[in-house]
């Protein structure tokens, strides 16, 4: 069994979580199951983001007699144009009205969804026993019932804490105490990270796309190089935040020298952003003072007051631009490559404690390429199993960030059941297994059944698109697989208006 050093972790979120805005991606729990591949989630609501060279014939319809394939999931997909087209319909084309209709698509309405994910570090699983031995029999004249916070604790640590040592009445010697303070003090990278993306609110359809978006990235930990005179490590705190507006267009089908044709889009990112960075217990403190700060001015309006950070050597803010490129080619029907050259031109202007202080800073260039393929199955049984497809994605190919080549792998699988609405993957980020699922709450199959589909053509009961999306996952946050890795949970809610 893996134990844990326990802290309270519930307390450094809720005093973590209000600051705690900032990632460097953009996933959505569908892209967690697979192992966090992004590079081909068209259905993201952080498409722009992720990848704008997908935008190109997003939501396009061509429904006019010379070119037509009745299937909405085929006319929005990426590699519909003109590439490996199903043969022409003549039946369907016949009697399917949207054959007259103008080629035009309301694309997709993107409102208020919101991904959120909480991990702990695997040493603070592994400690968590000590902990409990040394509450020995505190809830043993509870009311509390152990039916219920077995499972409860079971859930949140996934299965690695054994909490009987709460109701157990036997005494605890002095030396098993010593042991188990011993233990919880020792130098161990106990931590908590969370993470949040808020599409608050974005609009894609064929060539363009508008985000409105908040993300959010936190980390803290007792895993500093000192020990603090409560003899634990010194706390590290990694905050990041950012609030932005991102235009995202493509710009079609460019055909290279020896590569051939790709689609290809760009990103402009504008946005304020706040960092912060401790590692010692003073700094920690000094930190909290800042943001607390912050906090107060932030309340009363003033959300560009960034003076309380200081000389910015802890926390600083400011503004940032950024430029960033996406593409895809496909192969073919089955077989798709695509990448992301993130912050082309990326400076950051950082606001201390006057603007006579204020400073230039530059994010460095990423790179990141990756693959899809698609197992070809026959269309007709699309309402058992659809699209099965392995992922792969490359992260970081510049090396930017001084992170092992391991750390920088995604792959993952995943299909469709039952008329698209389950969708299941599984995979691996960074080395650390994912599983999850998604459920399309949808009444999109109305829009599929031959002669009802005629009914509801032009009923917009299928437009409105709710969708779940829960994953358990693995995270490498150290700079090497098995250096400071983390387990946890994603879990978002997508609601959309669309195709």
């Amino acid at each position: 069994m893996v134990r844990i050093k326990l802290i309270p972790v519930t307390l450094l979120f809720l005093l973590t979580l209000p600051y705690a805005l900032g990632a460097k991606n953009y996933q959505s729990a569908g892209t967690g199951y697979i192992g966090g591949v992004t590079l081909f989630d068209e259905a993201n609501p952080m498409l722009g983001l992720n990848n704008p060279g997908l935008l190109n014939n997003y939501g396009k319809n061509t429904l006019n007699p010379n070119s037509i394939w009745i299937d909405d999931d085929y006319q929005n997909s990426s590699i519909d144009d003109g590439e490996d087209k199903p043969p022409f319909d003549y039946l369907d084309a016949t009697i399917d009205p949207r054959v007259y209709a103008p080629s035009f698509s309301f694309g997709r309405l993107f409102i208020l969804n919101v991904f959120a994910s909480t991990m702990v570090s695997e040493d603070t699983i592994y400690q968590s026993s000590y902990f409990m031995d040394m509450m020995r029999g505190s809830l043993t004249n509870s009311s509390m019932d152990q039916a219920f916070l077995q499972p409860l604790v079971s859930a949140f640590t996934f299965g690695m804490i054994d909490i009987t040592p709460l109701y157990s009445t036997a005494p605890l010697t002095t030396i098993d105490q010593i042991s188990n303070i011993i233990q919880i003090a020792k130098n161990d990278k106990i931590g908590f990270a969370a993470e949040i993306n808020v599409n608050v609110l974005s609009y894609y359809r064929h060539h363009f796309g508008i985000t409105f978006y908040v993300s959010t990235d936190t980390r803290i930990g007792f895993f500093g190089d000192n020990k603090n005179l409560l003899l634990v490590d010194d706390p590290v705190v990694d905050l990041n935040a950012q609030v932005g507006l991102a235009f995202a267009m493509g710009v079609g089908q460019v055909d290279f020298p020896l590569v051939g044709k790709m689609f290809l889009g760009y990103t402009v990112r504008a946005f304020v952003e706040i960092q912060g960075h401790t590692d010692t217990i003073g700094d920690a403190l000094t930190m909290y003072e800042q943001i607390t700060n912050y906090a107060n001015a932030a309340k009363s309006g003033d959300f560009l007051n960034f003076s309380a950070f200081g000389d910015g050597s802890l926390a600083r803010g400011g503004f940032g631009l950024a430029l960033d490129f996406g593409f895809y080619k496909p192969i073919s029907s089955q077989f798709i490559i695509a990448g992301k050259l993130s912050d082309i031109l990326s400076p950051r202007y950082w606001l201390k404690s006057g603007v006579s202080d204020a400073f230039f800073g530059w994010k460095l260039p990423d790179l990141s390429l990756g693959f899809r393929y698609i197992i070809p199955l026959d269309k007709s049984i699309w309402f058992i199993i659809n699209e099965p497809s392995f992922y792969f994605q490359f992260d970081d190919l510049f090396y930017t960030y001084p992170i092992s080549f391991l750390g920088k792998i995604h792959a993952g699988f995943d299909t469709k059941f039952l008329f698209d609405i389950l969708h299941i993957g599984f995979g691996l980020n960074s080395g650390y297994p994912t599983l999850g699922f998604t459920v399309h709450l949808t009444p999109m199959i109305l829009a599929e059944i031959p002669v009802i589909k005629y009914i509801f053509l032009w009923i917009p009961v299928t437009y409105l698109h709710v969708k779940i999306h829960f994953s358990l996952f693995g995270k490498e946050l150290g700079r090497y697989p098995g250096e400071f890795g983390f387990q946890g949970y994603n879990i978002a809610a997508e609601v959309y208006l669309g195709i």
